[in-house]
């Protein structure tokens, strides 16, 4: 039996999705079986922006407009930066914490974690899977422009789930 996970979450795989983050084999069995945990609806549609036949990240890298690609490489620093905060997380409230209440022994959370998975090298590949969808040069150094792309993605989410639950 697994325990929590952020794998669950639908929103970290509805970003993936959205913004047409693809993980390696290993990584993206485990996302898919996390799915059996969501709401059936939620799976639905994690399933429904990864399926799309032209994604986000097709219009945008198809465009020549740069505060487009801009907008995007912020919304992928941004789910980067998230990603690395949650290695933190877990490293300090899992691993650490383990470490002194089993007497030094926390290899186990190294080969199984919550989620079923070798928990440090499984969330620095799917770390590293999305830094690599950067478009061409790097984000702005602008917070403002992150804070609006991560917000225009989030209205994106919820404009496409609205349509694609009138849809059902």
């Amino acid at each position: 039996m697994l325990g929590d996970s952020a794998a669950q979450s639908s929103t970290n795989q509805a970003l993936d999705g959205l913004l047409g983050v693809e993980h390696k084999k290993s990584q993206r069995d485990v996302l898919v079986k996390m799915r059996n945990y969501m709401p059936p609806e939620h799976k639905r549609f994690v399933e429904y922006l990864e399926n799309r036949p032209y994604g986000l990240r097709n219009l945008v890298e198809s465009s020549t407009n740069d505060v487009l690609k801009s907008s995007y490489n912020n919304c992928i620093t941004a789910l980067v930066q998230m990603r690395t905060y949650h290695i933190q997380i877990v490293s300090k409230y899992i691993i650490v914490a383990s470490k002194g209440m089993n007497e030094g022994n926390y290899k186990s959370l190294d080969s199984k974690g919550t989620g079923g998975t070798s928990v440090m090298p499984f969330l620095k590949d799917v770390r590293a899977d999305t830094e690599t969808k950067m478009i061409g040069s790097r984000q702005s150094k602008k917070s403002w422009l992150t804070i609006g792309a991560v917000t225009a993605v989030g209205f994106a989410v919820i404009f496409g789930a609205v349509r694609f639950l009138k849809q059902k």
